[in-house]
Parts: structure tokens; sequence; C-alpha cells
């Protein structure tokens, strides 16, 4: 039986090959591998379902008779016909994405409905409830940190206080875990899943671990601005932690 060498390169759409070579004793064992070599790759594409998530694969056995030396040099890269680049759409369907992006981006999702809180106050000792529109941000403020912010409008001057920046940070943050599992960890766990794959490798008490990474911020904006106007209040909590309201001020001293 003559010898024979496997030449074959895996390679990438709209990359240059790299060729190896295999020497076999007989034809029939070249053909063997080279049949193996097309079967692996089938099922790894049937697994991945698009040609383009798999290397393609250009392989050949070449007879080198008694005569020959084992080994024949590789063919160059040139003998290779090369693939078009890939297209636009093509290049983005290879790119891959994280569950951190995918997480984000539907915390994004699910916090851009809410469009409205109701704050519940007391102004002058009367117990007042306000219905405001609610604008969100999702924003970095550090490495792998990120704050849920909500800004609000609120008509009365006498609102800008810390008290009421607290009740609506309070309403915010309550209305952002009710739409999203109600519990914090419960809502981590809604945003970072997948729903169609069981990442068995999923560390434990994932979602626990992960609400600290998060935290709310909520900003109070009041009529107009400009010389004389109030300025915006700010209050945040973390996002496991229901925001307590301000202690009492304390009574003035008598000298």
């Amino acid at each position: 039986m003559d010898p024979a060498i496997l030449v074959f390169a895996w390679f990438w759409l709209g990359q240059q090959p790299a060729t190896s070579q295999i020497p076999f004793s007989s034809m029939a064992l070249c053909q063997d591998a080279w049949q193996a070599l097309a079967s692996d790759r089938k099922h790894a594409l049937d697994e991945a379902g698009d040609q383009r998530r798999v290397p393609q694969l250009s392989a050949t056995c070449i007879a080198t008779g008694p005569a020959k030396p084992a080994l024949i040099p590789a063919p160059t890269p040139a003998t290779v016909t090369p693939l078009p680049p890939p297209t636009g759409i093509e290049w983005l369907a290879g790119q891959p994405i994280n569950l951190l992006d995918w997480g984000l981006q539907r915390a994004a999702n699910s916090i851009e409905a809410i469009r409205s809180i109701r704050v519940a106050y007391s102004l002058n000792g009367t117990p007042t409830e306000d219905v405001l529109d609610v604008d969100f941000s999702l924003a970095e403020i550090g490495r792998l940190k990120y704050i849920i912010q909500g800004a609000v409008l609120v008509k009365a001057p006498e609102a800008l206080t810390e008290t009421y920046c607290i009740a609506a940070l309070r309403a915010w943050r309550q209305a952002v875990l009710k739409s999203n599992g109600d519990r914090p960890a419960n809502t981590i766990d809604v945003w970072f899943s997948h729903a169609e794959r069981n990442l068995t490798d999923r560390p434990k008490n994932l979602a626990e671990s992960v609400v600290g990474n998060f935290e709310f911020k909520m900003t109070v904006n009041g009529p107009g601005a400009g010389a004389g106007q109030p300025s915006p209040i700010s209050c945040t909590t973390p996002f496991a932690v229901e925001p307590a309201p301000p202690p009492p001020p304390l009574p003035a001293q008598i000298p």
C-alpha cells in the first residue's frame, strides 16, 4: 500500500488559512482521517446553526508513493482561493456578546418602560401624593459599577427638600423592583439570565453578589432655572437598601 499525506486547512471567512499535513501509511487511512475531519465540522455546524460561526475546512489526500519522502512542502496560501470579505451583517453576526451586556440592555429596556412614579410625602403637616413623570438613565460610574438614575420635576419649590428627594427615591426604587421580580436579588436574576440556556458553571448566589455593583439615584428639579431659583437635590441608595427618611432636625437649644 502506498503512503499518503492528508493536507488540510481550517480558516475563517475573510482570513488567510493555516495549512497542516499529516502522513499516513496508506491512502485508506488518510481518507478515513479526512472523513473524520468532515464529520467533526458537520457536527459543529449542526450545533452552531450558522456556518459563519464554524471555521471552513479544505482537505485532500495526496499519494506520495514508495519513493517519495514522507512529507511534502505545504501549499502556500496563494494556492487557496481567497474568500470575499464578509458583508456588514455577516460581520455583526460573528461578533460575541457577553451576559453582562445582555443583562444591562434588558435592565435598560424594562426600566425605561416606567413612565411615572407616585411620591407620598407630607407638606406642611398634610399627607400629599404627587404623580410625577420620571426620566431614566443607566450609567457606569466605575469599573463594573452602575447607577440607575431617575429625575423628576416638581412644581412647588417647597418640595425641594432632602425628605422629598428620599421619598421620590423610595418610590423610584420600588417601581423598578416591582416590575422586575419585586426583590433585589430576583430583579438581578430577571435581568442577567438566559431563558434558552442552562449555564451549568453559573456561580452560586450570583444575584446576591451582583446587587452590590448597582445603586439608585434620584434627582429632584424645581420649576424654572437661573438666579433665585432653588438648586436640584439628589440622593442615592445601594440597590439592595430601602432608603430611610432623614432624621428630624434637632430642637433649638435655649440659651
